[in-house]
């Protein structure tokens, strides 16, 4: 029940991501218009999907130390993501080189054009993902040699978030920056802040206790307040950031200038925003333990969900022939498809032999 919201998360960010593919073409299109505006408000809301998704994975696995061996964190960590993720992109080649023909300048149907197509992520385009996510299983037996150390994790974060503010700043602005922190990427910075608002802030909701082990209400009311305003600060600066996402976007396309094309470029407002999402689903809680149970049983769905979705998606927008720009694609098939992906899933991880492919 401890990781209920964390279910939750999963479950949500997981539809995040089917709504933010369903209204990506019409973003891209930059195309003006109140249907473009619409795409790029879903956009901006959902786009948190991603960085939880590092997020928890941080929380969850840069401390597999104290429970399993290295040699048996890279044995779960291949099965259970890395064979699904290879299977999938050679069921998805197939179907791919059988829709487009048997020869064309992309795809020609050979073990040198599906490696050449793998190892560039031009299989399935949102298996992305899983490319950025295996680095970091590879890198973890690394990383949490620095996650031992609470200061050391401390500074790194926080070097981490100055540099990923600051040098896109500076890089678009045309001042240049030849100073590189090449250990620092973004998705690395949300792996470790999973794990280390794990080990901190979640580990510190308790009530304070005197030493004689009775609650000291002056100090408990005192705490309380204390973290109301620090919740309604963090809350209010999030749903800011949300804000200038969507207008930094907006003018980008209606009222582009040197300001606007920079400010877009750093990543300050997506992380006070993606973190203020994570942290409000932390607050969640449940003594249920069906609900917990029911919670955690969606979740084990949302990794193969998220395989099988985008070229079921490209069936329905083809086979209905649905404008990019339509409302239908915003806001209903994301529903059906998310049902439709999860039903899916469940019955093939219930049949012999495939289920190591839908883990």
């Amino acid at each position: 029940q401890e990781k209920t919201w964390m279910y939750l998360l999963n479950i949500v960010a997981c539809f995040a991501v089917i709504v933010l593919h369903c209204c990506t073409p019409a973003f891209f299109s930059y195309k003006g218009g109140i249907r473009w505006d619409i795409a790029n408000i879903l956009q901006q809301i959902f786009k948190f999907a991603v960085p939880c998704f590092f997020m928890m994975s941080g929380a969850n696995l840069l401390d597999y130390y104290k429970r399993y061996s290295t040699k048996d964190f890279y044995k779960k960590r291949l099965l259970r993501v890395a064979v699904p993720f290879f299977a999938w992109s050679v069921i998805w080649y197939i179907y791919s080189v059988v829709k487009v023909g048997l020869s064309t300048d992309e795809w020609n149907f050979s073990i040198y054009n599906f490696i050449q197509l793998f190892m560039n992520n031009k299989i399935n385009n949102v298996y992305w993902f899983f490319y950025s996510i295996i680095g970091l299983y590879l890198l973890t037996p690394v990383i949490k040699e620095i996650t031992k150390n609470r200061k050391v994790t401390k500074w790194f974060l926080i070097l981490s978030f100055i540099y990923l503010t600051i040098n896109p700043i500076l890089v678009n602005s045309g001042l240049g920056n030849y100073f590189q922190l090449p250990i620092i990427s973004k998705y690395l910075f949300y792996y470790v802040l999973g794990y280390y608002f794990k080990e901190t802030v979640l580990s510190k909701r308790e009530n304070i206790v005197t030493s004689n082990g009775t609650k000291n209400e002056a100090k408990v009311k005192k705490s309380a307040n204390g973290k109301k305003w620090k919740e309604i600060f963090g809350i209010v600066a999030g749903i800011s950031c949300l804000i200038a996402l969507i207008i930094l976007n907006y003018c980008n396309l209606y009222h582009t200038s040197k300001l606007v094309s920079v400010l877009i470029k750093t990543e300050f407002f997506g992380i006070v925003y993606y973190v203020m999402v994570y942290v409000l689903f932390s607050r969640i809680k449940t003594s249920n333990g069906k609900v917990s149970k029911v919670l955690k049983d969606l979740s084990n769905l949302s990794f193969g969900i998220y395989l099988i979705h985008q070229p079921i998606l490209n069936m329905i927008i083809g086979g209905f022939k649905l404008d990019i720009y339509s409302k239908v694609l915003y806001f209903i098939v994301p529903v059906f498809l998310y049902i439709f992906c999860a039903l899916l899933t469940k019955v093939i991880k219930k049949i012999p032999y495939l289920r190591v492919i839908m883990p």
